[in-house]
This record gives C-alpha cells, sequence and structure tokens, in this order.
C-alpha cells in the first residue's frame, strides 16, 4: 500500500512547485497574530517543491498550527494555502485554487515537508505563537 501511495503522489503531478511561480511570490503567515513576508526568496521557498517524491500523510491529531497563504500574480497566478503542525512534522497542501489547468483541481493533502521546506516554514514562522490545537479547519485556515 505504501508505494502504491508514493506512486499516485507522483502520478498525480498537480502539486504546484516554486516552477509554477510566475513573478514575485507573497506570503501571508498566521499564528496568533499575521504577518506578511517581505523577503521573496523565502516565501518562494514556502512553495512546495513538487520535485521530491513524497508520500500522502494521514490526517494528523490536531496540533498547534501555523496558516500560510502564498499568491503569485498573473492570469496562470499561484494560490497556496498551507496548515504547518511543526510538532506533527506535517504540512496541509491545498492548492484547489492554484492553476486552472488542473481539472478537476487537486484535493487538499498532508505530507512530510522536505528539509529544505521545514527550514523555510520554522524561519517564516519564527517568533510567531501558532494557532491552538483544534479539529483542523475546512477551507485552509
Amino acid at each position: 500500500m505504501r508505494g502504491a501511495v508514493l506512486v499516485f503522489a507522483v502520478a498525480l503531478g498537480a502539486t504546484v512547485s516554486a516552477a509554477d511561480a510566475k513573478g514575485p511570490v507573497s506570503a501571508r503567515v498566521c499564528g496568533a497574530t499575521c504577518r506578511q513576508i517581505r523577503d521573496h526568496d523565502l516565501a518562494y521557498r514556502l512553495l512546495p517543491s513538487g520535485e521530491l517524491p513524497f508520500e500522502v500523510a494521514a490526517l494528523p491529531r490536531p496540533a498547534p498550527y501555523y496558516a500560510i497563504a502564498l499568491r503569485s500574480p498573473g492570469e496562470d497566478g499561484l494560490a497556496v494555502r498551507l496548515l504547518y503542525a511543526p510538532s506533527r512534522g506535517a504540512v496541509r497542501v491545498d492548492d484547489s485554487d492554484a492553476l486552472t489547468r488542473y481539472r478537476p483541481p487537486p484535493k487538499p493533502y498532508w505530507r512530510a515537508p522536505d528539509p529544505a521546506e521545514r527550514r523555510a516554514l520554522d524561519r517564516a514562522t519564527k517568533g510567531l505563537r501558532p494557532r491552538p490545537a483544534r479539529p483542523w479547519p475546512a477551507g485552509g485556515g
């Protein structure tokens, strides 16, 4: 079953990646409070890589988390919502609004961030208190 999940994730091919972003990426990170990420390089690195194979993870138990919204301008613009639960080592990717070329749009999924993504997520959320643990929000936080 594990191999089937990995193959499914790779075959899905609908993961938005940094390569899909055209132009600057903006990011808004929210825990107990919100802040805009002004470092475009960091915002760009928050995008799920989509280049390495990954496994879709099971829904983690509720835990403190951060909600992150990523956007890129243009008609092929990017709109990705992440929920990052550092204590679970998990991120939920919701790119269902991201690119119109995927029909039907991909459904949100949980995965473990790769080490580079994890470093970017930790840097972006540094100094913010996370949102309290509760059942996961439905649309991305």
